[in-house]
């Protein structure tokens, strides 16, 4: 059971807190907004949200990974792009998207990454 209310509220929480915004902690939590608002159908929302994820904390390649994800779902996101980079950051997010069902519906997208990813290493 979800409450909108109250995920509203620790999103308004969140995005007034005090600056500045980095580190894990902070990405981890734009991560848990980002979420929520896509699974309310909000996609421009949660790309707004894991923005900030990505600038908190570079060195974490789930959010990278994430908005590539989310760019599966619209025009205005490089998915190539950002799995590229989070699998240059962690080279797991590579076997991530061979087993996601919805990236498997994109295997051009994989094609690519895996292009790309083997010629910068």
């Amino acid at each position: 059971m979800r409450d909108l209310a109250l995920e509203d509220s620790l999103i308004m929480l969140g995005s007034t807190g005090p600056k500045p915004w980095i580190g894990y902690d902070i990405a981890y939590a734009f991560v848990g907004y980002s979420l929520w608002i896509f699974e309310r159908g909000d996609v421009q929302g949660a790309i707004n949200m894991i923005k900030v994820s990505i600038d908190a904390d570079d060195t974490w390649g789930y959010p990278e990974y994430l908005l590539g994800w989310y760019g599966l779902f619209t025009n205005n996101v490089d998915s190539v792009e950002h799995f590229t980079r989070a699998v240059q950051i962690d080279w797991s997010f590579l076997q991530r998207m061979k087993h996601d069902r919805t990236c498997r519906q994109h295997p051009e997208i994989l094609k690519e990454v895996q292009k790309k990813t083997l010629v910068s290493k």
